[in-house]
């Protein structure tokens, strides 16, 4: 059980952790992935490893190698920090800074940013 609830965990991410407690705490039987959700202010960051083909190219069975020491700085930084890594797209990362606090989230959404970066939801 604490392997499937990993897997789990792994799959849905760090926002969808709410969606699983709540399945596994139900008494019908079916998961249910359209439980409803809640909103959160968080941070995302988004890294890119640049020139990824011609690394690909160069490396070729060593790339792997190359990406799992990429994947484990990012990973600790990310944690270091409070973060936490949402999702690996092979090249790419996404992380993710929840807000809790109301006066934070007010002032990240008030920081000037370039729109094509960043987004600020009421």
């Amino acid at each position: 059980m604490k392997k499937i609830g990993g897997l789990l965990r792994v799959g849905f991410g760090q926002a969808g952790a709410p969606i699983i407690a709540t399945n596994l705490q139900s008494s019908e039987g079916a998961f249910n992935p359209m439980v409803e959700g809640r909103r959160i202010h968080a941070i995302f960051g988004f890294i890119y490893i640049l020139s990824f083909a011609k690394i690909t190219e160069v490396l070729e069975e060593d790339v792997l190698t190359f990406v799992n020491k990429i994947s484990k700085v990012v990973h600790d930084v990310a944690m270091a920090w409070g973060g936490a890594p949402n999702k690996n797209l092979g090249d790419a990362y996404l992380l993710t800074w929840r807000l809790n606090d109301p006066e934070v989230c007010a002032l990240a959404c008030r920081l000037p940013a370039d729109a094509s970066t960043s987004v600020c939801l009421p």
